[in-house]
C-alpha cells in the first residue's frame, strides 16, 4: 500500500504507523491463507439452488447461448429455455472463468471480489490514517468466509460497494471523475441485484441533496450503469423493465421472525456492526445512518431469512444479505473504537470504581482485539476443508444419482432439494419437478422416455422440508398404484439428508 494521504498522516503518532503497517500486513496474510484455502480445497459442486442458476447461465454464456434445451412437462417437446431469471451481471462476471477452466471454476468471481472488496476497504482505511485492519470485519463474517467459495452475487456486491465507499469517504477531495465513478459503479450494482439500491441509493442521494460539485458527473454515470442493466434484461427477457418473480414478499411478522438473527449477525458476527454507525462523527453521517438501518430494516421486512433450510444453512443464507454492508459498518468501526478506546483511557485515570472499570475495559480492547483478529486468519484457513467436506456429500449424492439412472431418463424430483444437483452442467438427465406431474403421467413419461424414476432428497431440518418429504410421500403411494416401484438407492448422506432413487417401470 501507499503511504496514508496527507489528511490521514498528520493525524497518526509513530505508534498509530506502526499499528496500522501490522494490521495491513495481518489483513494480506489473511487474504493470503483464505485464498491458498480456496484452491487446496476447490469448490467442485453447485452447492445452492441459487448458484446453480448463475452458473448454469454462465454456462450457456461461455457457449455463446443464453439459453438451454429443457423439456416441457405439458407438450413434452424440447424446447430452449433461460437457466436463469436473475440479473446477467453475476453470470457475465463468471463467464470468462467457465470459458477458460469450466463451470467448477465459477466461484474465482466470488474469491476475486472478496479479495478485491477486502483490498480496497484496506487501502481507504489507510489512506484516512486508519488501521487496514477493521477491513477484517468483512473478511471474517461468517457468511463472507462461506460465499466467498460459491459463486453467487453477494460478494461481486461488495466489491462494487467497496469501490463507491474507497471513492466517496476518501480523505481526498473528489473529482468529476470521481462522482462519475460513483454514479457508474451503483448503476452497475443493479446488474447483479436490485436490492444493492438499498445500500448505495442513500449515499448517493446525499450527494444530489448536498448540491455537491460533482453531481451531474455521479448521475451521468448512473444513467450509464442502470442502462446497462436495462440492455441487458432487454436483451435476456424481452424486457429492459423485466424483474424476477418473486415468492416472498414483506410483512412485520417476517421482520420480528428475522430480527433476532439479523441483529445477532450485525452485532456479534460483525462485532458492534451496527452500534458503530450511531456513533460516526465522519463525514455524510445522515447517509451512514440512513443506509445501515434501512438496509437492515428493509431485509428484516423481506419474509426469506433461510429458515427453510435449517439453522445452520440458515446462518449464511439469511445473514448473507448484509454482506455488502459490512464494509460500511467496518469504516463506522475504525472511527469508533478508537474514539471509544480514547475516552476509556482518559476515564481510566480517575479515581473510584468508574475509573477502575474503564481501566480494565480500555486495557482489554487490545488484547481482545488481537484474539478476535486471530480467530479470523485461524477461521480463513478452516473454513474450506470445512466446507469442502459438505460439498463432497453433495458431490456423492449426485454421483448417485446419476449412477443409478440412466443417460436421458426422465428423473421425477423435488427440484427444490435435488435442481442443483441434476442439470446439463452434470449430464444428460431429463429433471421434472414433482408437482408438475401427477402419477397419471407416469405411463406417457416411460412410453415417451423409456426410463422413469422417482428421485427424492429429504431434509429433516424444517417443517418446509418436512411438508417436502410428505409430498415425496405421496407421490411415490400414487406411483405406486399405477406402476412397478424398484428402489436403487436409499442412503443417508451425511446428518440431515435422505437420498432416495426409485425405478417406476410397467406404468399403465
Amino acid at each position: 500500500m501507499s503511504e496514508p494521504s496527507p489528511a490521514g498522516a498528520a493525524l497518526l503518532v509513530p505508534a498509530a504507523r506502526t499499528a496500522n503497517r501490522l494490521g495491513a500486513r495481518l489483513l494480506g496474510l489473511t487474504l493470503a491463507v483464505y485464498t491458498l484455502g480456496f484452491f487446496a480445497f476447490r469448490p467442485q459442486v453447485l452447492g445452492v439452488s441459487d448458484e446453480a442458476s448463475y452458473v448454469r447461465a454462465a454456462a450457456a454464456l461461455a457457449h455463446g447461448s443464453l439459453r438451454v434445451e429443457e423439456i416441457d412437462p405439458h407438450t413434452l417437446k424440447v424446447h430452449r429455455v433461460l437457466p436463469s431469471s436473475y440479473p446477467l451481471g453475476t453470470s457475465l462476471l463468471q463467464t470468462p472463468f467457465v470459458f477458460a477452466f469450466g463451470w467448477r471454476w465459477a466461484p474465482l468471481a466470488s474469491l476475486g471480489s472478496l479479495l478485491g472488496a477486502a483490498l480496497l476497504l484496506g487501502h481507504l482505511l489507510w489512506r484516512r490514517g486508519q488501521n487496514p485492519a477493521y477491513a477484517l470485519l468483512l473478511v471474517g463474517y461468517v457468511p463472507t468466509l462461506v460465499l466467498g467459495r460459491v459463486a453467487m452475487s453477494d460478494l461481486p456486491s461488495a466489491l462494487l460497494v467497496s469501490g463507491v465507499l474507497a471513492l466517496l469517504f476518501s480523505p481526498a477531495p473528489l473529482r468529476r471523475r470521481d462522482y462519475f465513478l460513483i454514479g457508474l459503479l451503483a448503476g452497475l450494482s443493479l446488474l447483479l441485484r436490485e436490492t444493492n439500491a438499498v445500500v448505495l441509493g442513500p449515499l448517493c442521494l446525499g450527494v444530489l441533496l448536498r448540491r455537491e460539485r460533482g453531481w451531474p458527473a455521479l448521475v451521468a454515470g448512473g444513467v450509464l450503469g442502470v442502462l446497462a442493466r436495462l440492455g441487458t434484461s432487454w436483451v435476456a427477457f424481452g424486457s429492459p423493465f423485466f424483474a424476477r418473480p418473486n415468492p416472498y414478499g414483506f410483512s412485520l411478522e417476517g421482520l420480528l421472525s428475522a430480527a433476532p438473527l439479523y441483529l445477532t449477525a450485525l452485532l456479534v458476527l460483525v462485532p458492534a456492526g451496527l452500534a458503530w454507525t450511531l456513533s460516526w462523527r465522519g463525514p455524510r453521517r445522515a447517509e451512514v445512518l440512513v443506509t445501515s438501518w434501512v438496509t437492515f430494516f428493509f431485509f428484516c421486512a423481506y419474509e426469506y431469512s433461510g429458515v427453510e433450510s435449517g439453522p445452520l444453512r440458515r446462518l449464511v443464507l439469511g445473514p448473507r444479505y448484509f454482506i455488502p454492508l459490512v464494509p460500511l459498518l467496518a469504516l463506522t468501526a475504525a472511527e469508533g473504537l478508537p474514539r471509544l478506546s480514547a475516552w476509556l483511557a482518559v476515564r481510566g485515570q480517575g479515581a473510584g470504581t468508574s475509573g477502575r472499570a474503564a481501566r480494565a475495559a480500555s486495557q482489554a480492547l487490545r488484547p481482545l482485539g488481537l484474539v478476535w483478529a486471530s480467530a479470523v486468519v485461524v477461521a480463513a484457513a478452516l473454513v474450506h476443508p470445512v466446507h469442502a467436506a459438505w460439498g463432497a456429500r453433495q458431490r456423492e449424492m449426485s454421483a448417485e444419482i446419476f449412477a443409478h439412472t440412466g443417460a436421458g431418463a426422465v428423473l421425477v424430483s423435488n427440484t427444490v432439494a435435488t435442481g442443483k444437483l441434476v442439470n446439463e452442467l452434470y449430464g444428460s438427465r431429463v429433471l421434472l419437478g414433482r408437482d408438475q406431474i401427477t402419477p397419471l403421467h407416469l405411463a406417457e413419461l416411460e412410453q415417451r422416455f423409456g426410463e422413469v424414476d422417482l428421485v427424492f432428497i429429504d431434509r429433516p431440518v424444517s417443517e418446509f422440508f418436512e411438508a417436502e418429504r410428505q409430498r415425496n410421500e405421496l407421490l411415490i403411494t400414487g406411483a405406486a398404484e399405477r406402476c412397478t416401484l424398484e428402489s436403487l438407492h436409499d442412503q443417508r448422506h451425511g446428518l440431515d439428508e435422505r437420498l432416495r432413487v426409485i425405478r417406476a417401470s410397467r406404468c399403465r
